[in-house]
């Protein structure tokens, strides 16, 4: 894993941290469709991050090794995991700590987290495959970007970013489930060797 560039890991989810931090500290205890539409921003900042883990320079050495492409690509996405499962602790406790009592959905902003962080994944095997140097960041990160902007336009009937005690809540994160496993399904089927595909 030397290979894997640690500053785009690493980098985002702790502006995105220092972001909160300053927007809870600086705003009135916002209630809680201000505290999703501020844990919304926030999260974006390493799902782009999550972008960069495909990116391997060492990928012409290690391609003929008998360990498969999406062995080497999990490997990657896992450790960047550990690191997003870290930051959104932290994120789940500052809020908690600044917040005390007000109640916010923890289980279905964790599912837009995830979401999001597996379409920066998705985007970068899907752009890997093109780019230049299997350097699929360049083209991933401003297509996380561009997605997330998206989603903000999207029309109520498929509305992804709705806020909490609307109708459509149950709906949207249904809308974000199958989000997720199509941005699973993408990771894994491009992920494949290219000598099986």
């Amino acid at each position: 894993m030397r290979g894997l560039s640690w500053w785009p890991v690493l980098v985002p989810p702790a502006v995105g941290l220092a972001v909160m931090q300053v927007g809870l500290a600086l705003a009135d205890p916002p209630g809680a469709p201000a505290l999703v539409r501020l844990l919304r921003m926030v999260a974006l900042l390493p799902a782009v991050g999550l972008a960069f883990v495909l990116d391997d320079p060492s990928h012409p050495t290690v391609e003929p090794a008998p360990v498969s492409l999406l062995r080497r690509r999990a490997a990657r996405v896992a450790l960047a995991g550990a690191v997003l499962v870290g930051w959104w602790s932290a994120v789940l406790l500052s809020v908690r700590l600044w917040l005390p009592d007000t109640r916010w959905p923890v289980a279905a902003l964790t599912l837009e987290v995830v979401t999001m962080a597996a379409a920066g994944c998705a985007a970068a095997a899907i752009a890997g495959r093109r780019a230049a140097e299997r350097r699929g960041a360049v083209i991933a990160a401003p297509v996380v970007l561009a997605l997330a902007g998206t989603a903000t336009v999207l029309p109520a009937p498929v509305a992804l970013l709705v806020e909490p005690g609307d109708p459509a809540w149950v709906a949207a994160h249904g809308r974000w489930l199958g989000v997720l496993g199509l941005a699973v399904l993408c990771f894994l089927v491009m992920s494949r060797d290219p000598a099986r595909r």
